[in-house]
């Protein structure tokens, strides 16, 4: 028996992991069609790459009108709060004036001349402060700790964003960099907190009486006060009262009074309020005042109130500064 045997088979010298070789028609047109795509990729995505130009450089002239528009506007962000007479009032004034001070940074948000590119960033971070110093005293007349125009502007004048811009204002107007610039004219200078204060049993308002009646007051707290007595909505008598100090209200005619009371440091006679630290109170309870005669004589009444007390017939509720009779 005779047995066959087979020709030897061509080894493939390619790829053996793979099983093809790389010069075969097939694989040449793969990688021939990445780098196609590559190609392709690389170039949707450099179309698609911009620069944006640089804000062009202003003139000094340019400049100069830019400056005097953004102080306008800051000038018109302390208007908002110049007059307030009121928590409520200031607190309204200084939510504003952030909001004014913040379109004045926007009006210069440009490229100035070379030669004050440092002091005009000094200008941008001095209003940023400002508008952060504003909300901050906007928190302190809703806790009542500033509470009118003459302790606020104070405040504000004292700020880091005001001491910072007025700084800015005076490098500018020194001409050392070259050119000199006109900024902050309405700029408020350093301002003290005051605490003025009347003379116990001093009266602020006082209608005419002619009654007998009097109202004795105590006034045990930690602040001044002034208490009001009060006949359908209108201040009867106004009377100053000192921390620790005791008056008497005389001559009042007969009839029912409310009585309200406010409290703070420094008072303002023309706001008629204490510009810190201020309550506004009336008594639940209001107080009577009759004369009659009495075995010959004639007898009145004597109404006596502790500013301290919190029970009984001095008890009393805080009201809303604007309900407080003026």
């Amino acid at each position: 028996m005779s047995e066959t045997v087979g020709k030897p088979r061509p080894v493939d010298r390619g790829d053996r992991r793979s099983g093809h070789r790389l010069g075969a028609p097939g694989v040449r047109m793969a990688i021939v069609a990445l780098g196609i795509s590559a190609v392709a990729i690389a170039g949707c995505s450099s179309s698609q790459i911009t620069t944006a130009a640089a804000p062009t450089v202003v003139s000094p002239t340019v400049y100069q009108d830019k400056l005097r528009s953004a102080n306008i506007v800051v000038a018109a962000a302390m208007d908002h709060f110049a007059t307030a007479r009121s928590p409520e009032e200031a607190r309204a004034g200084l939510d504003q004036a952030a909001a004014v001070v913040g379109e004045a940074a926007h009006l210069l948000d440009i490229n100035p001349p070379a030669e004050v590119q440092a002091l005009h960033r000094e200008l941008l971070a001095g209003l940023r402060q400002l508008a952060v110093d504003l909300s901050h005293l906007r928190d302190q007349a809703l806790s009542r700790t500033l509470c009118a125009a003459p302790s606020i502007m104070a405040s504000v004048s004292n700020g880091p964003g005001m001491t910072s811009l007025r700084s800015v204002r005076e490098a500018l107007r020194s001409g050392r960099a070259g050119v000199s610039y006109h900024w902050g004219d309405s700029l408020p200078a350093p301002a003290q907190l005051l605490e003025r204060r009347l003379a116990t049993g001093q009266l602020i308002d006082s209608m005419h009486r002619d009654g007998r009646g009097q109202l004795h007051i105590d006034n045990g707290t930690g602040h001044d006060a002034v208490v009001e007595l009060v006949h359908n909505g209108k201040p009867v008598a106004s009377v100053y009262v000192g921390k620790g100090s005791k008056t008497i209200v005389d001559n009042i005619d007969d009839g029912s009074y409310e009585l309200f009371y406010t409290s703070g440091i420094d008072w303002d006679g023309q706001l008629k309020t204490f510009t810190r630290s201020c309550l506004f109170k009336r008594f639940e309870t209001p107080v009577s005042f009759t004369t009659m005669p009495i075995d010959g004589a004639i007898r009145s009444t004597t109404q006596a109130i502790s500013l301290r007390d919190k029970m009984g017939k001095n008890a009393r509720m805080a009201v809303p500064a604007q309900s407080f009779p003026r």
